[in-house]
């Protein structure tokens, strides 16, 4: 959240203005991805505090906001209440401030990336992935997976298969393997049939083929195919599958205060795995 010269400091004052005047709902409804670590520290901080002070049901003021800061002993931090100031700025006004923040937070992050990359904390593969997140531009492939057969247990199937799933949409509520469905908040229970298809977004099951040409060379191949009803049931309930799901405790559409590290911060759109909170994007 630090500032330096990847920053806007006209931008990042209009946006504190708007959370005093108008509080934080707008902003976390309309503007995608958005990020405290956009705003310098000091209006970090004001953000934060407001939006504790929304999910408590109270409206996200002047006084409450200040109110806030001195409960939690970073009213001076900021700066006193003379810095606790509402804005009068219209919403296009703050919105295009917002992808201003946005723009300096993308260049501040390819900085740290680069940094980390000539200190040999990254590989150029890792920096190369972490760019190309950044920019939304990561293609995902689907995983191969060899189905079971004789010698091949299905605890390793199973293992495999959930190690995948445990990275892309499956969680374990109540002990019971779940996903989001979709445009929804409402978690559905996966059944053999329904785990089937759902696995196959990022998995292709394969077998190994025998064929004979007519000169009489045998030859080998992968044949493709979904994973039988059988399979699906018995991957389900395996130990080697569910202890690898991520536990679920809710599901929230709007980002949430946790602690991290001692701090109060706002969790962005994703799964925190020690509050075990799910922000849907």
């Amino acid at each position: 959240m630090s500032g330096g010269i990847f920053h806007n400091a006209q931008a990042d004052t209009i946006v504190r203005g708007w959370i005093v005047g108008e509080g934080t709902q707008r902003i976390v409804d309309e503007v995608k991805d958005f990020s405290p670590s956009w705003l310098l520290d000091i209006t970090a901080e004001i953000f934060l505090h407001a939006r504790e002070v929304e999910l408590k049901g109270r409206p996200a003021n002047l006084i409450t906001i200040t109110q806030a800061l001195m409960e939690s002993g970073k009213l001076d931090f900021v700066g006193g209440p003379a810095t606790v100031v509402p804005g009068h700025e219209v919403w296009p006004v703050v919105a295009s401030s917002l992808e201003a923040l946005r723009s300096c937070h993308l260049e501040r992050e390819k900085v740290a990336i680069a940094k980390s990359l000539g200190d040999g904390h990254l590989s150029a593969d890792a920096a190369k992935d972490a760019l190309e997140a950044l920019s939304g531009e990561k293609k995902m492939l689907r995983e191969e997976i060899e189905l079971p057969r004789v010698n091949r247990l299905l605890s390793d199937f199973s293992r495999e298969v959930g190690a995948v799933c445990s990275r892309n949409g499956v969680f374990l509520l109540d002990g019971v393997p779940v996903v989001l469905q979709p445009h929804s908040d409402r978690m559905e229970d996966l059944s053999p049939d329904s785990f089937r298809t759902y696995v196959e977004k990022d998995v292709l099951f394969w077998r190994t083929i025998k064929s004979k040409g007519e000169d009489g060379k045998v030859t080998y191949e992968r044949g493709y195919e979904s994973m039988g009803k059988m399979a699906s049931a018995a991957v389900l309930q395996s130990h080697e599958f569910r202890r690898q799901q991520r536990p679920l405790r809710m599901i929230s559409r709007i980002p949430l205060p946790i602690f991290k590290d001692g701090k109060l911060v706002l969790q962005g759109p994703g799964y925190d795995p020690e509050s075990q909170i799910l922000v849907k994007e």
